[in-house]
C-alpha cells in the first residue's frame, strides 16, 4: 500500500473517458491513493477491474455521469477518442478553469488546437502514452504493459508543471520522477 498523501497536498484528478487508456489510468491513480480521482463516464460504474499479466486489481471508483455534478479539477486526463472531443465539451466546461491542466491522452496530432476551445482557459498538455491497454468489458480493462505505465508529459510553456515523467502504476507508484528511466527499466 502506498503512502497516503496528506489531504492538503492531494490534487483533484479527473479522468474523462474510461476505455482502455482512461480506465487503466483511473484504476492506477486510484490504487496509488495520492490524489482524489473522479472518473467521468457515460454510464454508472461501482468500480473498475484492471488485469495485467497474472494480477488483477479491483477497486471502487468515484464515478460521475453528469458533468454538472463535478467541480473544477487540478488535472483533467482527457482519454476519449480524438473525434469524440466535442462530446467531452460538457465535462471540460465543468472541470476546467484557468489553473487547470488538461492532459490529452489521444492519438493524433494538434491536441492543443482540438481541445483548447473546450478547455475554459485551462492549459492543454499533449501526452505520449506508453502503455497498451484495452477495454474488455464495461467494468474491466486489460493492460499489456506493466508494472509501470508511463505518461511522458511534453513540456509546454503554459502547461508543463510536472517535470520529466509521471508514473501511474497499479503497483503503487504515482509520483513525479525527475528523469526518464533507462530503456527497459521500470519506474517502480
Amino acid at each position: 500500500m502506498p503512502d497516503v498523501t496528506p489531504p492538503s497536498q492531494r490534487l483533484k484528478l479527473a479522468v474523462v473517458g474510461l476505455g482502455g487508456i482512461g480506465g487503466a489510468l483511473a484504476v492506477a491513480l486510484r490504487a496509488a491513493d495520492r490524489h482524489d480521482v473522479v472518473a467521468c463516464a457515460r454510464r454508472p460504474l461501482a468500480g473498475l477491474v484492471l488485469e495485467w499479466n497474472d494480477a488483477t486489481l479491483d477497486l471502487p471508483l468515484n464515478v460521475a455521469t453528469d458533468p454538472r455534478a463535478v467541480g473544477p479539477a487540478d488535472w483533467v486526463m482527457l482519454s476519449t477518442k480524438a473525434h469524440q472531443t466535442p462530446d467531452a465539451a460538457p465535462w471540460l466546461a465543468s472541470l476546467c478553469r484557468p489553473g487547470t491542466r488538461v492532459a490529452v491522452l489521444q492519438n493524433g496530432i494538434d491536441h492543443v488546437a482540438r481541445v483548447a476551445p473546450f478547455a475554459a482557459g485551462a492549459a492543454v498538455v499533449p501526452v505520449v502514452i506508453y502503455y497498451n491497454s484495452e477495454q474488455i468489458g464495461a467494468d474491466r480493462v486489460r493492460c499489456a504493459r506493466s508494472p509501470g505505465m508511463i505518461l511522458w508529459w511534453r513540456m509546454m510553456r503554459t502547461g508543463g508543471i510536472l517535470p520529466g515523467c509521471w508514473t501511474a502504476a497499479a503497483c503503487g507508484c504515482c509520483a513525479p520522477a525527475t528523469s526518464r528511466p533507462a530503456r527497459g527499466a521500470s519506474c517502480c
